[in-house]
């Protein structure tokens, strides 16, 4: 089975902490992204940035101030486009319908305004309502689950934010729900699932969080259960499988590094900190029969799309105490809404999870997916026994990238 988590290391610098990455120093981990061992009792954000200097597909614009303690803020977008990610994985740029409903913790006072400057800026729909809670909305709304005063938290805000100008991004006919739980106790963000999936034309619901496996994950694994509703999670950024995309009512998404050169794809390798392995609880689900006689528990993450912050995507958010501006952000939260935008794109409208992960595994190998290469040596830790399990999936990548629509 896998190895234990490597703790990251934590800089205090002005009074702002951050932690570095156990495979490279040069990813930084927000506090709200850093792993708590509390079996299950909360959730982490999965989200990173790099603190070199990113691969950019654009020019660098200019800095809106140095920033040494977060993500560099820019005064026009940097980093990969909503048009750079749809021509790297053949996507159409008009597409979607019904809804995604995006759970997160906390409240995002800024997510109506930066959603329609992010929309603004790369020609997507936006949302005219100045109310960002009214249920007449037709392409964005904030729903408070418990219609209580919610307190705010700028990391989980720069979540929120990332999640849902990129589902946006891929889908932008979908109407776009962010569900703000109270906090980050899984108590509350799986309230928040529930009710998630349950408001109006929801199709997918996308979750850019989760918590290190514990013992008794297996007893929420009827949260993940609407029909019609596909749940779909990230994978995580620290090489281990998490709950609930190691749940066997989940597709788990893992991430992948993209190389572009003027708008055409270049390459696409694993990235090596996208959290992935043998679940330690989850028995291997009827979706991966085809590895029955390989192992015996459920292998994750089902699929991949970019998530490396060295090949990061742009983002707006005005939450910041540095000001408002752009950003690039990255981690396996970029890869979940990339993906919760293209099952919604492609509107083969599963039953089910199970049916839309059966679905994808009946593609293995096959010509909608980017099957991405991978050594042995990387995926040996994760799991020792097994380090290559079968042709066209990996411990990293899943059953690779899509191409197109039609897989999904």
């Amino acid at each position: 089975m896998i190895g234990p988590l490597v703790s990251v290391a934590i800089l205090v610098l002005g009074g702002f902490s951050r932690h570095q990455g156990p495979a490279d120093p040069g990813i930084i981990y927000p506090d709200s992204s850093v792993p708590v061992f509390d079996n299950g009792r909360t959730a982490h954000t999965n989200y990173v940035f790099w603190v070199g200097t990113p691969q950019q597909h654009h020019d660098s614009p200019d800095l809106i101030s140095p920033e040494p303690f977060g993500p560099q803020r820019t005064v026009t977008p940097s980093g990969y486009y909503p048009a750079d990610i749809r021509a790297a994985y053949h996507l159409p740029s008009l597409a979607g319908a019904k809804a995604i409903a995006i759970v997160d913790a906390y409240h995002t006072p800024t997510a109506l305004n930066d959603f329609n400057v992010f929309s603004k800026q790369f020609g997507l729909p936006v949302e005219t309502s100045t109310t960002a809670t009214a249920t007449k909305n037709n392409v964005f709304q904030v729903v408070n689950p418990t219609n209580a005063k919610l307190t705010t938290n700028t990391s989980w805000g720069q979540e929120a934010t990332l999640d849902i100008e990129w589902a946006h991004a891929i889908a932008p006919n979908a109407k776009i729900y962010l569900v703000e739980a109270a906090t980050n106790s899984t108590d509350d963000l799986y309230a928040a699932v529930k009710l998630a999936a349950g408001l109006p034309g929801v199709a997918e619901v996308s979750m850019s969080w989760g918590s290190p496996e514990f013992p008794t994950e297996y007893a929420y694994d009827s949260t993940f259960v609407q029909k019609g509703v596909v749940f779909i999670a990230s994978s995580g950024d620290t090489g281990a499988p998490e709950y609930p995309a190691a749940g066997v009512n989940v597709v788990g998404v893992g991430g992948t590094s993209l190389t572009m050169s003027k708008g055409a794809f270049v390459s696409e390798t694993p990235w090596g900190s996208s959290g992935g392995g043998p679940s330690a609880y989850t028995k291997l689900p009827a979706f991966q029969s085809a590895f029955s006689s390989i192992f015996k528990y459920r292998g994750g993450p089902d699929i991949s799309c970019v998530a490396d912050p060295k090949t990061a995507v742009a983002v707006y958010f005005s939450g910041s105490s540095s000001g408002p501006g752009w950003t690039t952000l990255g981690g396996t939260s970029v890869s979940c809404q990339i993906f919760a935008g293209m099952v919604n794109a492609a509107a083969s409208w599963q039953t089910s999870s199970a049916a839309e992960l059966t679905k994808i595994y009946a593609g293995l190998g096959g010509a909608d997916f980017r099957s991405i290469k991978i050594t042995a040596s990387n995926l040996l830790w994760r799991d020792p026994g097994h380090p290559t399990v079968t042709k066209g999936w990996n411990y990293i990548t899943g059953v690779g990238t899509p191409l197109g629509l039609h897989g999904l």
